[in-house]
């Protein structure tokens, strides 16, 4: 089915290197001082440097860690408005691929500014907390998610679930990988999408041959549609940095005012 396929470049987001940076950066300093040149300039120089670039960084993940996790963990952001009704109104998913364990767990970067902007503009959404496969290939074939944003572990050509390690299997695979080519056997249950997203690494997985991109399959090749697909690994830092860009070309529908200003702060039972 590769007439299917669109065609599409590949983003460059160096922040994605922003982390290899201070690993090198420290490499070189420890090597600089085994070479017993402790009382150089040069340890000193990059001794500066790895602490200047190291420090910011760690503390900006850190707050684009706490920050996602303060606004996701609330009912009243699941979606917006609160009495959206995802099966008939077009609108943004926000999917979230779970994995579970402790440093499998998802620091939700880039949650922050989306939901207090979509909120903003009064444009409709949901995030979608996905456990399994079926999870998200049913959020797929919703006709009216129509923009999808991807978020969690995977590579250019899927998405992975990661599971809880125990030793018995500390050097065996312990996740469940799902490749989007694998959507083209099924095609015509899967509606076109205006927008797709994969802010997951997207590096090409030399163990998996299908390596195809979402966009690939699912964008609607009308000139309206668009995506964003890097080129490499992705981290808290660089996904941030990329819905930040991106939101500033989004536009959507704003929902009725009538519709949007109903009290969002209801309480109740949700399921989502």
């Amino acid at each position: 089915m590769t007439e299917n396929l669109k065609t599409i470049e590949f983003s460059r987001n160096w922040w994605s290197y922003s982390f290899h940076l201070i690993i090198a950066l420290g490499i070189l300093t420890i090597s600089i001082g085994i070479f017993n040149l402790i009382s150089s300039w040069i340890f000193i120089f990059f001794l500066i440097s790895t602490f200047a670039t190291g420090i910011p960084l760690l503390v900006f993940a850190s707050y684009i860690m706490i920050s996602g996790k303060y606004w996701v963990n609330s009912l009243k952001n699941q979606q917006f408005p609160p009495n959206l009704d995802s099966a008939s109104q077009d609108h943004d998913g926000f999917i979230v691929i779970h994995s579970l364990g402790f440093f499998n767990s998802i620091s939700y970067p880039g949650f922050d500014i989306l939901i207090q902007f979509f909120v903003s503009k009064k444009y409709p959404f949901k995030i979608y907390h996905c456990y399994n496969l079926e999870d998200f290939k049913s959020i797929l074939k919703n006709k009216k998610a129509k923009y999808i944003w991807i978020f969690g572990h995977g590579w250019r050509g899927g998405i992975t679930f990661k599971w809880t390690r125990k030793l018995s299997h500390l050097l065996t695979p312990n996740k469940t990988q799902f490749s989007y080519e694998k959507i083209q056997t099924d095609l015509e249950k899967y509606p076109r999408k205006l927008f797709i997203g994969q802010f997951h690494c997207n590096h090409i997985a030399k163990t998996i041959p299908d390596n195809i991109s979402l966009p690939e399959i699912l964008l609607d090749p009308s000139n309206d549609s668009y995506y964003y697909v890097t080129d490499w690994k992705m981290n808290t830092i660089s996904i941030w940095v990329a819905v930040r860009q991106l939101l500033k070309e989004v536009k959507r529908n704003e929902v009725p005012v009538t519709f949007a200003n109903e009290d969002q702060y209801a309480g109740g039972c949700s399921i989502f």
